[in-house]
């Protein structure tokens, strides 16, 4: 009686550590679930720049690369790439930048698919672009006087990057933060803007 009693016991111990450790695996499981499905709409900038950047000695930027991004851009060396977010199912590319005085990003999507809702515009900036020049359209967004906006023209777009990127338009938009310069980041925008080349144009 009392081998059964133990046994009985040790044998209940064992259920219960066992439901233990398979409920502590189902949450591990879970878990590594959820990061996949996280990483397939955010992709994090280790993998995708390299750690210091290729600075354009003429003009003491940061030039952006990267192998899913048809362009190449310079940026204030102030600012710091931090993130891509990335959605193939709604056609969407978000590039994110920081630092203590702005924000810049810049997004691949259709037409119009994370602008703000209201925008004038102020001026333009030239592009060249896969051997074309044309003016790009410079706007301020009417509900918040710190952001700017550059949107190059679709069809333009449409026809430099061809069957590659159908239905595709980009922005560019910088923020100020607290201490900025509006007239110093309209021509930082503008500045960045005109350094736009094709990924896969030699220069």
């Amino acid at each position: 009686m009392h081998k059964n009693a133990t046994f009985l016991i040790l044998l209940g111990t064992l259920l219960v550590a066992g439901g233990v450790v398979l409920g502590e695996w189902e949450k591990a499981r879970e878990w590594q679930v959820r990061q996949q499905l996280l990483n397939r709409q955010h992709v994090s900038p280790a993998g995708n720049m390299p750690s210091t950047p290729e600075i354009n000695p003429a003009t003491g930027w940061k030039i952006f690369r990267d192998k899913n991004v048809p362009i190449t851009f310079e940026y204030p060396q102030e600012l710091s790439y931090t993130e891509k977010n990335k959605n193939p199912e709604q056609n969407f590319l978000g590039i994110g930048f920081d630092s203590k005085i702005y924000s810049l990003s810049m997004v691949f999507s259709p037409e119009g698919k994370g602008l703000p809702n209201s925008v004038v515009s102020f001026g333009n900036a030239n592009l060249r672009l896969g051997g074309e020049e044309f003016s790009v359209d410079l706007m301020e967004d009417k509900d918040d006087d710190s952001t700017f906006i550059a949107v190059p023209p679709k069809e333009k777009i449409n026809n430099i990057f061809g069957v590659h990127y159908p239905s595709i338009a980009f922005h560019m938009i910088l923020q100020c933060k607290d201490s900025c310069d509006r007239s110093e980041a309209l021509s930082i925008l503008k500045q960045i803007v005109s350094s736009i080349h094709l990924a896969s144009d030699t220069r």
